[in-house]
């Protein structure tokens, strides 16, 4: 290849990036009943299951936070509703219903991780 061909793919390729920076944000979602790694895997392949959801870039158990990349376009609303039918409700909207279903996804969690 060229020098001016290198240059030329290389300008389109930080472009491309630039591009899909922009088509990106980061989210920190405060959360209850993060115990294990298995939570942590149930959590993980719920929330990529959802439209929008990029990657999930780190889960913090002691903070109870999870840090989410997603799509410029995707709402928080439906990944709260998502967290919080697994047992993974937001900070300050725990009960003991939802505290029961973060155990079995917990389980689910070890078994499938």
């Amino acid at each position: 290849m060229c020098d001016i061909c290198h240059i030329t793919t290389t300008m389109h390729s930080l472009t491309l990036i630039k591009q899909i920076k922009k088509a990106m944000k980061t989210v920190n979602l405060e959360v209850e009943n993060i115990k294990c790694a298995g939570c942590e895997t149930s959590i993980t392949k719920g929330l990529m299951s959802l439209n929008g959801v990029l990657s999930v870039v780190k889960i913090d158990r002691d903070k109870q936070i999870i840090e989410l990349s997603l799509s410029d376009d995707c709402k928080v609303e439906p990944i709260s509703e998502k967290l919080k039918s697994m047992g993974y409700p937001a900070k300050g909207d725990n009960d003991w219903f939802t505290n029961a279903k973060s155990y079995v996804s917990c389980a689910i969690g070890k078994v499938t991780s």
